[in-house]
């Protein structure tokens, strides 16, 4: 979160509702703010499966690249099971808008399938 202003720090550290947390993730014109959303989303105590709902939406909402990649990359090392990471991914890769964040997604499951 270095690169996040200090207004924004507070404002995140803040917030208590995932849903805020999302819609801030997905809509926030600095991607470095947007990424510090879904890190305190990761820390919040919540359900495994909600959580990760709710990054992988984020994903599949976002119009940064970089904010899409980061949220992937939690979906794909989260401690739901392998078979729940699948059924996810695949919901997910064709809603994806950038095409570097699908080939992660299908080299993912390539791998998985290879097992």
């Amino acid at each position: 979160m270095t690169d996040v202003p200090v207004v924004d720090k507070l404002k995140l550290n803040a917030i208590k509702d995932p849903q805020e947390l999302v819609e801030i993730a997905v809509s926030h014109k600095n991607p470095d703010v947007c990424k510090a959303a879904i890190d305190k989303l990761i820390k919040m105590d919540l359900i495994e499966e909600r959580k990760a709902l709710l990054i992988c939406s984020i994903a599949k909402e976002t119009d940064k690249e970089s904010v899409a990649n980061h949220a992937f990359g939690y979906c794909s090392v989260s401690k739901l099971s392998d078979d729940m990471k699948v059924r996810m991914i695949k919901k997910s890769i064709d809603k994806i808008k950038f095409e570097s964040v699908r080939k992660e997604m299908e080299k993912w499951l390539e791998a998985y399938e290879r097992g």
